[in-house]
């Protein structure tokens, strides 16, 4: 199931899900540049003030109910998202389906949605931490896959961990996130599926850890390929290592270093649509619409 395209003059409802921004400027900066875009903005009871999880859940299941709006996006990440999960009406978002997209602590918004609905969801950029920033590629993207184009990811240098080319349905997230998510009820399928995730602040070992409870639940299975986002993180080559560590001998293409997660300038990435990983050029690849036409 596809959300309607995201067209000119279609209104786009933000909220703080997880975190407020310390400068609430951020907001208006980004407001200012989504309605240089052609959009509509739509304010919610969360998106400047600190809420409790049901007020978060609240601006959520009214942006879904809401004919208007045909996009939801988070004003960042952060943490807090988890404690809503358990009650996100999902049976609500399946009858209502519309763009929702968010990074980092949204995981466990989008990931979940998308398993429990079929609903196509959006691993990408936010209003304060990308739409307020001068990111021309995170905006080309944006716009490009919300209107229906089969896009392509590259890297700014990357690592070819394991070559070769896979196709597949993406799904992914934030792997910190990704790995709480296992073993409770929103749990995510890779089978088939190229999985994609990033990372921002943590440590070899930790990374390390991450990807061994990963194995252990059986994730990297039946893979079709992993796509790596950019980890911003102090020690880059030694989680790189890691990755070698993990995935060299895996027998599916994986590379590290695509454009996505928590790094200026990032692309869009749809949850459950067809993709082509390509670990060889370091290209991933759309292969249909995210959005019905």
């Amino acid at each position: 199931m596809k959300p309607q395209r995201l067209s000119q003059g279609d209104v786009i409802g933000i909220s703080s899900f997880a975190w407020l921004p310390r400068d609430l400027s951020a907001i208006d900066r980004g407001i200012e540049k989504l309605t240089s875009l052609g959009f509509r903005v739509k304010e919610m009871h969360c998106t400047r003030r600190e809420c409790t999880p049901s007020e978060k859940l609240r601006d959520l299941h009214a942006l879904i109910s809401d004919d208007e709006v045909k996009a939801i996006i988070s004003v960042r990440g952060g943490w807090g998202t988890l404690k809503f999960l358990a009650e996100m009406d999902m049976s609500l978002i399946a009858k209502n389906p519309k763009i929702i997209m968010g990074f980092s602590d949204l995981t466990t918004v989008v990931v979940p949605i998308y398993e429990k609905t079929g609903l196509v969801t959006f691993y990408g950029p936010m209003v304060a931490s990308n739409f307020s920033k001068d990111e021309p590629y995170t905006v080309d993207s944006f716009l490009k896959v919300l209107g229906g184009e089969r896009v392509s990811v590259g890297s700014d240098g990357g690592v070819r961990i394991s070559g070769g080319v896979a196709r597949g349905r993406l799904i992914g997230g934030c792997l910190s996130l990704l790995v709480t998510l296992i073993g409770t009820p929103y749990d995510f399928n890779t089978d088939g599926a190229i999985l994609f995730f990033e990372d921002v602040g943590e440590l070899p070992y930790r990374v390390d850890r991450m990807l061994t409870h990963m194995k252990l639940a059986g994730k990297f299975k039946n893979v079709k390929g992993i796509a790596i986002g950019k980890f911003n993180v102090e020690d880059e080559d030694g989680v790189v290592d890691v990755f070698v560590e993990h995935f060299s001998d895996l027998g599916v293409p994986v590379f590290y270093g695509l454009k996505f997660g928590h790094i200026p300038d990032i692309a869009t990435i749809p949850i459950g649509v067809e993709a082509e990983l390509d670990a060889d050029k370091g290209v991933l690849r759309l292969l249909e619409p995210a959005v019905g036409l």
